[in-house]
C-alpha cells in the first residue's frame, strides 16, 4: 500500500470508525446533546397554525334551494361569462385577488385586522406604530444598506409581501374543491382573516359586475332605439338578456364569485412537529459526537507525528 493511499484511507471511513472506537467515553454526551438541542430547538421555534377556507366556483354551487330558477342561472353563470370556454373567470379573479394590490388596501383599512397582521409593530392606542423589535432581519438589512422602511406604518407592499409569504392557493387537478390555506402564529388571526379576505372579495367582484352590468344594459338600450337591422337587433337582445341575467345574480348571490363550504382552524401547531424536531435533534447530536471524536483523533495523530518527526 503506497503512502498516499495510506493517508486517503486515514482520511477516509476507516479513519472515523477508529476515531469513534478510540473515543466511546465521548458517547455519553450525545443523550445530553440530544436533549439540549432538542429543548432549544422548541424553545426558539415559533408555533405555527394553519387554516383553510374551502371553495367552489358559484357556478358550480348547489345553494339554489333544491334547483329551479336560481339554480339554473348559477350553472349557467360561469359559461355565460367566459363565451362557452369552459372556464370560469369569475372564480379566477376570486383566487387571484387574495394576492392582489386592491385587497391589501381592504386589509389595511381593518384596523384591527392590521395590527394581528403586524403585531410586531402596533405600540398600542398611545404611541401607535412603530418599527419591528429586534430580530436578526433588520440587523442585516441595515449591516448591507438595504433600504429599510420610511414609514413605521404598515404599507400596501408590507400586507402583499404577507400574502405572499403567508396564503397559498391550493387546487387539486380534477377536484371541484379549492383550496385557500393560511399559516401563522395566531389562530385566532387565522380565522379571523380568511373570513374577512373571502367576504370582502366575494362582494367587490359582485359589485364590480353589478356595475358593469348595469352600464351595459344601459348602452345596449340606447342602440337598441336607433338599431333597425333585424339581425343586429336580434344579437343585441340576446346580449340584453345575458346581461340582465348576470345583473339578476350579482343582486341575488351573496357567494358571487365563490361559494364557501366552510373554514377550518387547526387546533394544535403544525410546526414545530415534535417527530421531525427530535429525530432531527439526534441526528444533530450524533454528527456533534462524530466531530468530536475525529478533533480529538486528529489531535493525537498529529501530535504523534510530531513527536515522530522530531525523533
Amino acid at each position: 500500500m503506497t503512502e498516499g493511499s495510506s493517508l486517503l484511507d486515514d482520511l477516509g471511513i476507516n479513519y472515523l470508525l477508529r476515531a469513534i472506537k478510540s473515543r466511546k467515553r465521548l458517547a455519553f454526551i450525545i443523550p445530553i446533546l440530544w436533549l439540549l438541542v432538542s429543548n432549544l430547538w422548541f424553545l426558539i421555534s415559533k408555533q405555527e397554525f394553519m387554516g383553510e377556507v374551502q371553495v367552489i366556483p358559484a357556478s358550480t354551487s348547489l345553494t339554489g334551494g333544491g334547483g329551479g330558477l336560481g339554480n339554473a342561472f348559477s350553472s349557467s353563470l360561469g359559461s355565460l361569462i367566459s363565451g362557452g370556454s369552459g372556464n370560469d373567470p369569475i372564480f379566477s379573479i376570486y383566487t387571484e385577488s387574495w394576492m392582489a394590490p386592491w385587497f391589501a388596501e381592504e386589509v389595511l383599512k381593518n384596523q384591527p385586522l392590521t395590527r394581528q397582521m403586524f403585531p410586531g409593530r402596533w405600540r398600542g392606542p398611545q404611541e401607535g406604530w412603530g418599527k419591528p423589535g429586534g430580530g436578526i432581519r433588520p440587523l442585516i438589512r441595515t449591516m448591507f444598506g438595504a433600504r429599510q422602511p420610511t414609514s413605521n406604518e404598515p404599507n400596501v407592499q408590507m400586507v402583499l409581501d404577507y400574502t405572499a409569504g403567508h396564503i397559498r392557493i391550493q387546487h387539486n387537478r380534477g377536484e371541484v374543491i379549492t383550496l385557500v390555506v393560511m399559516n401563522d402564529n395566531n389562530p385566532q388571526f387565522i380565522r379571523s382573516f380568511l373570513s374577512f379576505g373571502h367576504q370582502k372579495i366575494a362582494d367587490h367582484i359582485r359589485q364590480v359586475y353589478q356595475k358593469r352590468a348595469q352600464g351595459s344594459i344601459a348602452n345596449i338600450l340606447n342602440e337598441l332605439q336607433h338599431v333597425t337591422v333585424s339581425e343586429y337587433r336580434t344579437t343585441l337582445l340576446q346580449e340584453l338578456a345575458d346581461q340582465e341575467k348576470i345583473r339578476m345574480m350579482a343582486y341575488a348571490n351573496d357567494q358571487f364569485a365563490a361559494q364557501s363550504l366552510g373554514l377550518y382552524v387547526s387546533e394544535a401547531p403544525i410546526w414545530p412537529r415534535g417527530a421531525i424536531v427530535i429525530a432531527a435533534s439526534l441526528l444533530i447530536s450524533i454528527l456533534i459526537y462524530f466531530a468530536l471524536a475525529l478533533g480529538a483523533e486528529h489531535r493525537n495523530w498529529s501530535r504523534l507525528w510530531l513527536l515522530a518527526k522530531s525523533n
